[in-house]
């Protein structure tokens, strides 16, 4: 009861001090929201509406460097300011499993602020992402280095093939974030759902869309494009409509199980979706097939019919702690 309250870093979504992410598809945007936020900590304002409490940002560009400068500059351009002095950039090798290297980095970094790490394949080179000991060893150095700055330290990440599987790693990293933000994206448009929020209400969901800026031309005359985040108060976000015949009686099988769920909130699941074991009812799992399939057909069809759910659709899924697989809507 003595302990000092919950201070926030962006108020609802991140603490001042702990471990985070922004995680999602490749060209969903995750790398240009996390700029985007890091420069909103740098100036202190308000971000996609919630309040920012001001602080010192690093942000280690480790994919697409080369691209660092038309980014700060399309940014300076769509929204007609400079970027904040107390945010500075580093384009160079940086690995989260040295201590070597986290200890030097602790070091130079400001103090109280916060630090983006993009992306986390990039600094964990040679580690098996499913390991739970060399994501222990990620997990140790981004714990270090929030501790020798008294910050937060966020990574951007990507999800695997199986986007509704959530980051592409062991599920022992979600389990140890404090707060999480999931960037979707699909033929309408791109989201970003709170995936985690510590003491928090997760599964808000803000609608954006990337401004494409023209910086000028380069010295063949082509012109120098970059994009800028804005939201999108017209946009709905929608996930894909399932694709054919299969896909739908798989979809009708799926949601009529989930009405007689009886497990929420687990596996990166919000708190109030329903949930449906991957692993059990063999025969609902052929149903999913729909009808007119030959027997032997039917497990296969079914598999093909869920994982493009899962791809394309509204299905998603998910490990919780104990590894077992989960499905929801």
């Amino acid at each position: 009861m003595v302990l000092p309250p919950l201070t926030w870093r962006v108020k609802g979504i991140f603490p001042e001090v702990g471990i985070g992410a922004i995680y999602g598809p490749s060209g969903s945007g995750k790398s240009l929201l996390g700029l985007d936020l890091g420069v909103s900590v740098a100036s202190g304002k308000r971000w996609f509406g919630h309040r920012v409490s001001l602080g010192p940002v690093t942000y280690i560009m480790l994919e697409g460097e080369a691209g660092l400068q038309n980014r700060i500059e399309a940014w300076e351009k769509h929204r007609r300011q400079y970027i904040p002095a107390n945010f500075m950039a580093m384009a160079q090798p940086f690995e989260l499993a040295d201590p070597t290297q986290v200890e030097a980095l602790g070091e130079i970094a400001p103090k109280g602020g916060v630090i983006f790490i993009d992306t986390l394949n990039r600094a964990a080179p040679g580690l098996d992402k499913n390991s739970s000991q060399d994501i222990g060893r990620v997990l140790a150095g981004m714990k270090r280095l929030q501790e020798i700055t008294g910050g937060l330290v966020l990574i951007v990440h990507h999800t695997g093939k199986d986007a509704s599987k959530g980051l592409r790693a062991h599920s022992s990293l979600f389990a140890a974030l404090n707060g999480a933000i999931e960037v979707e994206r699909s033929a309408t448009g791109r989201c970003w759902p709170a995936a985690k929020v510590q003491d928090g209400e997760d599964g808000m969901q803000v609608v954006f869309k990337l401004e494409l800026i023209e910086r000028g031309t380069d010295r063949d005359g082509d012109t120098i494009t970059s994009c800028a985040v804005e939201r999108d108060h017209r946009g709905t976000f929608r996930p894909n409509p399932p694709q054919g015949q299969h896909q739908r009686s798989a979809l009708a099988v799926i949601s009529a199980a989930l009405g007689n769920a009886t497990d929420f909130g687990q596996a990166g699941a919000w708190a109030a979706d329903a949930l449906l074991a991957s692993g059990r009812g063999r025969g609902r799992r052929s149903g999913c097939a729909g009808g007119g399939v030959e027997k032997k057909r039917r497990s296969p069809r079914a598999r093909e019919a869920v994982q493009g759910l899962v791809t394309d659709g509204p299905l998603k899924r998910g490990l919780d702690g104990e590894q077992e697989e989960w499905m929801w809507l």
